[in-house]
């Protein structure tokens, strides 16, 4: 089975694609003249190279804790009374994954997701995971042992996704978008990777507003100080289609729901408003 890094890659930077991309040679190169180093079968798709404080910090930070990255977060979810298997199941579940489906993981961390997305594409599906650190991906691809092979590991900037449009039918971020150095972008790369009808589920810490003020809520932000994070719902595409928001494990990180839908919500300004010989197009013709 060809990986999705063969058929749909695309430059980060200019969008051309890069179909026919080969994994055992060292470098990638774009028509467009910007080149990108391969280490062990996994592409450096970072794009623009310098990158910006806040994701230079997250990269650093990320490749520091790798090994030690699941120990922290089993603590988190014992933290919370959760159970982090059941949680994560019930995480996918949301992006409804049908067999053979395409599905993208950004920010896949140490790949504790991936087993459970790939029990649920099957053998004829693809699955692909993005992480800005290198030595996350190391991390999840051992994790995954056998199963490694069915999915295509890229290390790659949230905010410039080398893969073409609309490729995956679902898209799975949990957990950094509240760091992302350019959280708009970020979004709307995912939409633009997603195909038409497509899933994307977005979550990460952000304190229910009714616990803000609470005992709980003071103990939880002094702790870290991202669990004031709001949902950011403003950053959302215009095609966002079927929006839900809901809160999850203790409702201290927000979830966002949503398709996608083709271009903006449509009005039809022609239709004659009630009682009038008008419409809402010579409303806004006339004043």
């Amino acid at each position: 089975m060809a990986h999705l890094l063969e058929t749909a890659s695309c430059c980060p930077s200019c969008k051309k694609s890069l179909s026919n991309l080969n994994l055992n040679i060292e470098k990638i190169q774009c028509e467009c003249g910007k080149s990108f180093p391969i280490r062990n079968k996994i592409p450096n798709f970072i794009y623009p190279e310098e990158l910006s404080p806040r994701d230079a910090e997250a990269l650093h930070q990320y490749d520091e804790a790798a090994e030690e990255y699941d120990e922290m977060i089993k603590w988190l979810f014992h933290s919370f009374h959760g159970n982090e298997t059941e949680i994560r199941t019930q995480l996918v579940n949301l992006l409804s994954i049908k067999s053979g489906s395409t599905v993208l993981e950004v920010s896949c961390g140490t790949g504790s997701n991936l087993t459970l997305i790939l029990d649920k594409v099957g053998k004829d599906g693809h699955v692909a995971a993005l992480d800005l650190s290198y030595e996350m991906l190391k991390v999840a691809r051992k994790k995954l042992g056998d199963k490694a092979k069915q999915v295509s590991f890229v290390q790659a900037n949230a905010a410039y996704i080398p893969f073409c449009d609309q490729t995956f039918d679902r898209v799975l971020h949990l957990g950094g978008i509240n760091t992302f150095g350019d959280m708009r972008r970020a979004m709307r790369e995912m939409t633009r990777i997603t195909k038409v009808g497509g899933k994307i589920v977005i979550g990460d810490q952000g304190l229910a507003p009714w616990l803000m003020n609470t005992k709980y809520g003071k103990i939880l932000t002094r702790i870290n100080p991202l669990y004031q994070s709001q949902p950011p719902l403003h950053l959302l595409p215009e095609n966002a289609r079927e929006v839900r928001l809901h809160w999850f494990i203790g409702n201290a990180f927000y979830l966002i729901e949503f398709t996608v839908g083709e271009g903006p919500p449509q009005l039809n300004l022609d239709l004659p408003l009630p009682g009038r010989n008008e419409s809402i197009r010579t409303l806004i013709e006339e004043g």
